[in-house]
C-alpha cells in the first residue's frame, strides 16, 4: 500500500510545478503525515475506555501495531448493513454493493474490531479515500476535479476486493443506499443527524485544500468535495476552517500550535475564523 501512496504522491507534487521546493516538502510532509497519523491510530479506534483500555491491548503504542481480531461491544455489530447508523442486520449495502463479502463481521453479537482485516500500518478506508483523491488529482495535472473524483470513489467502493477494512462509516452507507434506491449520484449524499456531520468528512479534503490555488478558490474547493459523499453544512464550515489552518502551515510556514490556538482564540472571542 506504501508504494501505491507513493506513486499517487509523487505524481502530483511533480505536475503541481509551481510549488516552491520549502512548500512542496511541508505539502508532502502534511499528506504522509495523514497516512502515518491514520495507520498507527487504526488499532484503537472507538476503544471507549481510553488509555487503560488500549493498553490492555496492544501496550504503549510506539508504532504500527496489527488490530485485536475481536472488541467486545464493537459498534459495528449494532449498525445498520443496509443504510446508516445503528440498526437491523437485513440490508445488503454492506456485503454486496460495497463491502463485498463482509457482511458476517456485522452481525449482531460478532464483536469483530472494526479493522480486523488491516495489518499493521495498513490505512483505513478513510486513507486509503484520500490516496484515491491524490491518484485522480495528480492523474490530471494537480486540478481539481469533483466530477472524476465521484466516479472514482464510486467505482472504488463498488469494487472487490478494492481494500481490506472491514468498517464503513454512516455518510458512506447511506451514499450506496441511496444509489441502490435508483437515485442520482448527485442526489445520494445524505445525513442521518448524528454521525455524518464528523471531521472524517474532510480527509479526502486534504490534498483539494493543498493545490497551488487561492485561499478563496480553495475553500469552495473543499466544500465541493465534502459535498460530494454527504449533505452536512456542518462538516462543510469545519472544512474550510481546517483548509486555513492547513494553507497557513504550508504555504506561509506558520507554526501550527501557534495557528491552532489563534483560531480556538478568535473562536472564543466570537471573531469568525474563517473570515478574521
Amino acid at each position: 500500500m506504501g508504494t501505491t501512496a507513493s506513486r499517487s504522491m509523487s505524481t502530483m507534487e511533480t505536475k503541481s510545478k509551481c510549488f516552491a521546493p520549502d512548500i512542496a516538502d511541508r505539502v508532502k510532509g502534511a499528506l504522509y503525515g495523514l497516512l502515518i497519523a491514520d495507520a498507527m491510530a487504526m488499532p484503537s479506534h472507538w476503544y471507549y475506555g481510553g488509555q487503560t483500555q488500549v493498553n490492555r491491548a496492544y501496550g504503549n503504542i510506539k508504532g504500527y501495531v496489527q488490530p485485536e481480531t475481536r472488541l467486545r461491544g464493537s459498534i459495528m455489530s449494532k449498525s445498520d448493513t443496509g443504510g446508516g447508523g445503528r440498526g437491523g442486520y437485513h440490508g445488503d449495502v454492506i456485503g454486496k454493493m460495497i463491502f463485498h463479502g463482509k457482511k458476517s463481521f456485522w452481525a449482531p453479537g460478532a464483536d469483530y474490531h472494526y479493522h480486523h482485516d488491516l495489518k499493521a500500518g495498513d490505512n483505513t478506508l478513510e486513507g486509503v479515500l484520500m490516496r484515491r483523491v491524490v491518484k485522480v488529482t495528480g492523474d490530471i495535472g494537480g486540478a481539481f476535479a469533483p466530477k472524476e473524483i465521484l466516479e472514482d470513489y464510486m467505482d472504488f467502493m463498488q469494487t472487490p476486493n478494492s481494500h481490506n477494512d472491514t468498517y464503513c462509516g454512516t455518510a458512506h452507507r447511506m451514499f450506496f443506499a441511496n444509489l441502490a434506491s435508483g437515485k442520482d449520484p448527485s442526489k445520494c449524499p445524505d445525513n442521518d443527524g448524528h454521525n455524518v456531520d464528523t471531521c472524517d468528512a474532510f480527509i479526502t479534503a486534504v490534498p483539494i485544500s493543498l493545490l497551488p490555488t487561492s485561499d478563496e478558490k480553495a475553500q469552495e474547493n473543499v466544500k465541493d468535495v465534502v459535498k460530494l459523499t454527504r449533505k452536512s453544512r456542518e462538516a462543510e464550515k469545519h472544512a474550510v476552517k481546517f483548509t486555513k489552518l492547513l494553507r497557513a502551515v504550508a504555504f506561509e510556514g506558520a507554526d501550527i500550535k501557534d495557528t491552532v490556538y489563534d483560531m480556538f482564540r478568535m473562536t472564543a472571542k466570537g471573531s469568525d475564523p474563517l473570515t478574521a
